[in-house]
């Protein structure tokens, strides 16, 4: 799940569809711009969501305290 919201930001990819949905007439310049305003927000949001989900992966995996004999 960290992994896959680390990669999702992908900004470059956004403007460039954007720019190519308004050069072809498929989409509106108001919805252009506001998939562009998302871009930064995924940018910001999704790597301080993924370093929590990473902690938390890493202390499932640490091994715990060995059991006395």
């Amino acid at each position: 799940m960290a992994g896959g919201l680390l990669q999702a930001t992908s900004l470059p990819v956004i403007v460039a569809a954007t720019t190519i949905g308004l050069k072809l007439d498929a989409i509106r310049p108001a919805n252009a711009a506001a998939l562009v305003a998302a871009g930064p927000l995924s940018v910001i949001v999704f790597p301080l969501t993924a370093l929590p989900l990473l902690n938390r992966s890493r202390e499932s995996a640490r091994p715990g305290p060995e059991e006395p004999r």
